[in-house]
């Protein structure tokens, strides 16, 4: 019992990341800057 209480708070820890942490701290992360050539 205590396994799946921990499964479902890490999965709503992630669910809450996702939703607006990630979207809050994306300006701030360098990954936006990738150039792709076009051939």
């Amino acid at each position: 019992m205590r396994g799946l209480i921990s499964l479902v708070l890490a999965l709503g820890v992630v669910f809450l990341l996702f939703q607006y942490v990630f979207p809050w701290a994306e300006p701030l992360l360098p990954f936006n800057d990738v150039t792709v050539d076009g051939q």
